[in-house]
């Protein structure tokens, strides 16, 4: 909190860690985010992305991500699913161009910090401006 009352902006981590299929299904995958989390501390975003992963799947990792994340002081974000983002407690999620907009979305970014990937011009002028 600032000394006025209000509540500072969280900084942006300096180093955002971002996951594929391939490195969630390892069966070490827990113990190594575990140690990087470790090692990241606070200026480390971990995004838990897994496309090709069902929602069940990506739930369980979301589940035990979120808690190592947090422990060591890092954000954990939830890439493409809102639904796991929300129900993992996670401190943001990730908009992909398959996701919902985040215009649609002001009330969840009282909850949320969220973020929309795009991949040139004509994607960002889709996603437009928002100021929530």
């Amino acid at each position: 909190m600032s000394a006025s009352g209000s509540e500072e902006p969280a900084r942006l981590p300096r180093l955002h860690l971002v996951t594929n299929d391939a490195i969630v299904a390892r069966r070490d995958f827990l113990t190594r985010a575990a140690t990087l989390a470790e090692a990241g501390g606070a200026d480390l975003a971990f995004h838990l992305r897994a496309p090709a992963a069902p929602g069940g799947e990506v739930w369980g990792v979301a589940r035990e991500l979120a808690g190592i994340v947090r422990r060591a002081g890092g954000w954990f974000i939830v890439n493409d699913r809102l639904d796991v983002a929300l129900a993992a407690d996670a401190d943001g999620v990730q908009l992909g161009h398959r996701s919902l907009a985040p215009a649609d979305l002001p009330h969840v970014a009282r909850r949320l910090k969220v973020g929309a990937s795009v991949h040139g011009p004509g994607e960002a002028e889709a996603v437009g401006a928002v100021d929530w």
